[in-house]
């Protein structure tokens, strides 16, 4: 509510279509993306007691009303990142480096609806965005071919996500783990490895995993 009120004031202040305007658009679509999470893990949560505790112990008017407001919220994500992306491609050009962060926000949608394909397409231009503005070999597209590996694997394309995922580690210069989002791209490179059949080498990756938590939060 108060982000749309933001989105007024700008709009009523700079016009329908000034760059500042797609930004407000595009807080509001990761708002919206983050309510459609909270809404699909709720769905989850009763899907666990239901299995746990029956049907008729739940309160099934709850389970039933959570999936519309899920989808609802998804397609208003949707519609101010479109939004947003539109603007920005009439104002700041195709290949300006905050159209990749929209594009980048529309795929966490679609990969949150199930829409791999459409999300995977999404990734492909962002990445394309940030090679023309970083170049070719910079660590900052790290995260970018991190997430075309996850939408890879989601496909069950696992070569694919084998190849996106060591790009990304090739460009971040890590062979060690020292943060959470690391250790994830080391974890989903172990599965991914394993799933190619390669498992001395998704072995090592799981040990450099296990190293780093006991690093963390301790060995037990």
């Amino acid at each position: 509510e108060i982000l749309q009120k933001a989105l007024a004031i700008r709009q009523q202040k700079l016009g329908e279509n000034h760059p500042h305007v797609a930004d407000t658009m595009t807080n509001i679509g990761m708002v919206f993306h983050h309510l459609g999470q909270l809404d699909q893990e709720a769905q989850r949560n009763i899907a666990i007691r239901r299995i746990k505790l029956g049907q008729a112990n739940l309160n099934t008017q709850f389970s039933i009303q959570t999936i519309p407001t899920t989808n609802r919220n998804y397609e208003q994500a949707l519609q101010y990142y479109q939004r947003a992306l539109a603007i920005k491609r009439m104002k700041l050009g195709e290949n300006h480096p905050s159209n990749a962060i929209v594009l980048t926000g529309i795929a966490m949608v679609y990969t949150s609806t199930g829409n791999t394909a459409q999300a995977q397409v999404n990734l492909q231009k962002a990445l394309a965005i940030k090679k023309v503005v970083t170049g070719e070999s910079s660590a900052l597209l790290t995260v970018n071919y991190k997430n075309l590996g996850d939408s890879y694997l989601s496909q069950g394309k696992f070569v694919l996500a084998q190849e996106s995922y060591q790009k990304a580690m090739t460009l971040s210069r890590q062979s060690d783990i020292n943060n959470e989002e690391t250790a994830n791209l080391f974890v989903n490179m172990a599965k991914v490895l394993a799933l190619n059949g390669k498992n001395e080498k998704s072995v090592e990756y799981f040990k450099k995993v296990l190293e780093y938590n006991k690093s963390k939060y301790g060995e037990d």
